[in-house]
């Protein structure tokens, strides 16, 4: 074996990549440079660029994406790749020219590509990189390790239909409404390939916590065994309980027809902790699809969210194919899924008892690809389509009664600093029965029953505010329990009638139970009605509605950018030439 040494100099010259962030440089002590070696995933290679193609930049360690130039020297790993909209590549038998198949850092012989992608940058390997004694490095040596008792965390799984569905997004989206209740969150990465990207972006959302598979000694997971990806999921999963976070969330790449993902999604070893799944999916049939097999598979489906929030026909259909919530990320970052986690016990994965039938068939089955197939029956409905009706008085005075009932217990039990029959230190009052009395609003006299407490008394400020007309009132219910509504519209109907106390947590959590109450009477709707406003000014001008930038402001930080950028997607591609070969390779 042809073993030489490696400078120190000449190792902090090359530009060292993202899947190498773990890995010590002063480590890197030799260089092993016998053409015939066999390299494996997670090995360690000094490499010189050659010729410049799909990867102009590489990611470093530090998240910057460094220029590329031919003749430079990079230090990545070599790992398979899977990416339907990019490349299909596996390691090579040696250690002969191949390419830079992720900017991330992986090295690997391109085997097909998506049409819209351009030739991988070509590579020459120098040599693999090994320690004082010529042992070549790997990542599984520097992995995360995790042993011990740990605190019971909830895992909240982010799955999707394919590769760009939004999972990356959604499960951003989940750190910052999770973030905002003041919850001890870690984002997890459990499959893929070695790339900054997706952690850049939650560690920016505020996730106290952000591991991917490279800390878990894997460049990339595909075509690893499975027993390797679940061992490496767990060691993270545990360094974030380690660290004291109360809620993981835990994405698992690209789309449920792969095998690896279909694998590692039925290990219910894997996610015994696991309280739900927020399946993000690029059209209805996909959600449809995607939310079937996992409920076959015993996974509890909280949500659906993704690239189709982008039409609000499919957002639609979605919701009436499959009876399952569509959120937008804007309402997921609102804290729209933060009590339903957080008041979730673990899912019990027994199929039976939930009606459902799967069959996985094996690669060695008589199948026309080695795929896995998974046949989902289910033998009876486990849910109900929603089904919108038109608001009746009686209807919306029920809603409004239910909201006002909830609004008093809140309030009662910020008076009396205690829950009902809860007996702690910081009790100061305590409830003293009931009174009758009457609300008067805009669609009709209300029958209320007030709480009374032992010391003062306690007056609804809403009973004495000034009474909405009836249109009014019946539009600020409507967008409050919109399909599409924040907690912000119901902030808004609060603040009309007059409810101006209560905490953002509290309106959060009575948002999703005025909701709730909604679907049961019939009044969630199936989209909101654009607000109208009337210049004061001018009482008798026309209605006009809000411009675009008044009505949305900046949009999740994306609205001030002068480039074009779909929040879901951050894969540059090249416009498809007509010209090109249909193989991809020409």
């Amino acid at each position: 074996m042809a073993v030489q040494r490696l400078s120190v100099d000449r190792v902090a010259s090359a530009k060292r990549a993202y899947t190498t962030r773990r890995v010590n440089p002063e480590a890197m002590s030799t260089l092993i440079t016998d053409p015939t070696h066999a390299p494996t995933s997670g090995d360690l290679v000094l490499a010189r660029i050659d010729e410049l193609g799909k990867q102009r930049r590489i990611e470093l360690t530090t998240g910057r994406r460094a220029h590329l130039f031919p003749g430079d020297e990079v230090i990545v790993c070599y790992g398979n790749r899977y990416a339907p909209d990019q490349f299909e590549a596996e390691i090579g038998e040696d250690l002969s020219s191949c390419d830079l198949v992720a900017a991330g850092g992986i090295a690997s012989c391109e085997l097909s590509r998506n049409e819209r992608m351009i030739p991988s940058t070509r590579i020459s390997p120098i040599g693999l990189i090994g320690d004082t004694k010529g042992k070549r490095l790997n990542l599984k040596d520097f992995a995360v390790q995790a042993s011990g008792p740990v605190a019971p965390m909830k895992v909240v799984l982010s799955l999707g239909t394919s590769m760009n569905a939004g999972k990356t997004f959604t499960s951003t989206s989940l750190v910052r409404g999770l973030k905002a209740s003041g919850i001890r969150v870690a984002a997890i990465k459990a499959t893929g390939t070695g790339a900054g990207n997706d952690l850049w972006i939650v560690r920016d959302a505020g996730a106290d916590v952000v591991l991917d598979f490279t800390d878990g000694g894997l460049a990339s997971t595909y075509l690893i065994p499975l027993e390797e990806i679940i061992g490496s999921t767990n060691r993270l999963i545990r360094s974030a309980a380690q660290q004291g976070c109360e809620v993981a969330v835990v994405e698992v790449a690209d789309g449920l027809q792969h095998l690896e993902t279909s694998e590692v999604v039925q290990a219910q070893d894997l996610w015994s902790d696991c309280v739900g799944v927020v399946f993000a999916a690029y059209d209805s049939m996909g959600a449809k699809c995607g939310v079937d097999m996992l409920r076959a598979a015993g996974h509890r489906v909280f949500a659906i969210s993704g690239r189709l929030t982008q039409s609000p026909l499919m957002v639609r259909e979605a919701e009436r194919s499959t009876g399952v919530r569509v959120y937008t990320p804007w309402e997921i970052q609102d804290g729209a899924l933060t009590p339903l986690i957080m008041n979730s016990a673990v899912v019990d994965k027994d199929l039976e008892a939930r009606g459902t039938r799967t069959h996985l068939a094996k690669r060695g089955d008589d199948l026309p690809s080695d795929a896995y197939r998974i046949r989902v029956m289910v033998d009876e409905p486990t849910f109900r389509p929603l089904v919108a009706k038109p608001a009746h008085e009686g209807d919306v005075c029920e809603l409004l009664k239910t909201l006002a009932e909830k609004v008093m217990t809140l309030e009662i039990t910020n008076i009396c600093g205690a829950k009902v029959r809860e007996r702690c230190p910081s009790r100061t009052n305590h409830r003293s029965g009931y009174r009758r009395r009457y609300w008067d609003t805009g669609m009709g006299r209300i029958e209320l029953n007030v709480p009374r407490i032992r010391k003062g008394t306690y007056h609804p400020e809403f009973l004495h505010s000034i009474t909405i007309p009836r249109g009014d009132l019946a539009l600020l219910v409507g967008q409050a329990v919109a399909l599409d509504a924040t907690p912000f519209d119901l902030a808004r109907l609060l603040d009309r009638i007059g409810v101006t106390q209560l905490p953002p947590d509290s309106v959060l959590a009575l948002s999703m139970e005025v909701k709730q109450k909604a679907q049961q009477v019939g009044l969630l709707r199936l989209r909101r009605k654009p607000t109208l406003l009337v210049n004061q000014e001018d009482p008798h001008s026309l209605p006009y509605r809000r411009t675009i930038k008044d009505e949305y402001g900046m949009i999740g930080g994306y609205g001030g950018d002068t480039d074009e950028m779909d929040p879901f997607v951050r894969v540059e591609t090249m416009p498809i030439n007509r010209n090109r070969g249909t193989s991809g390779l020409g």
